[in-house]
């Protein structure tokens, strides 16, 4: 592992736990990124909102 991807190491080993216990397939940090985003979108928040939360670069 880089030491760049140290951080996210506890989050990720959450979400393969989550994903065994809940018999999910094929789930990645970046598809539920992804899936939060469209949730906010659907629920009207403001692009710009969800620009600052999700700290996107561009």
């Amino acid at each position: 592992m880089e030491k760049s991807q140290a951080p996210m190491q506890p989050i990720i080993c959450s979400i393969q736990h989550l994903k065994t216990s809940m018999q999910v397939k094929n789930i990645t940090f970046h598809g539920l990124r992804h899936t939060h985003a469209s949730y906010l979108i659907y629920k009207g928040v403001s692009i710009y909102y969800i620009f600052q939360r999700l700290g996107h670069a561009n």
